[in-house]
């Protein structure tokens, strides 16, 4: 069992019981938790293992407790949809880059054929400077 400096001045609660002497059931850390918005398959889930550090806690430690489990899966909750938005957002811009990449293939064609054109009529005008008889 690991040393806390803060629980060595206060009585060890009994177990099962929290330090107000009442039992902490796992149903009712669930409903605390659904109560602060937990989905309820989520907070059942929870329970149990909140359950283990929710009877060292005193009351109002106990409640900021189940608000800190709260509020890190709804940070994490939020940060999963900012990943999804993100995820679409490179997926778009995949996209327009496949697009662009396409289009300047094209671009690259055209400039061939322009260059071959080019290089035809100098070639055809020098042919021609040569047979002028002046």
């Amino acid at each position: 069992m690991a040393h806390n400096k803060w629980m060595r001045w206060s009585r060890k609660p009994k177990a099962g019981a929290n330090r107000d002497g009442r039992a902490e059931s796992g149903e009712e850390i669930r409903k605390a938790l659904t109560q602060r918005g937990l989905p309820d398959l989520l907070a059942g889930m929870l329970a149990e293992r909140a359950s283990e550090q929710a009877v060292r806690l005193e009351s109002p430690a106990r409640e900021a407790f189940f608000d800190g489990i709260v509020l890190a899966f709804s940070l994490q909750e939020s940060a999963g949809a900012a990943l999804a938005r993100n995820l679409q957002g490179l997926r778009e811009v995949e996209r327009i880059m496949g697009a662009f990449s396409g289009e300047l293939g094209k671009l690259d064609e055209v400039v061939g054929v322009l260059n071959t054109y080019i290089h035809r009529l100098k070639n055809s005008s020098q042919e021609e400077d040569g047979r002028t008889l002046h």
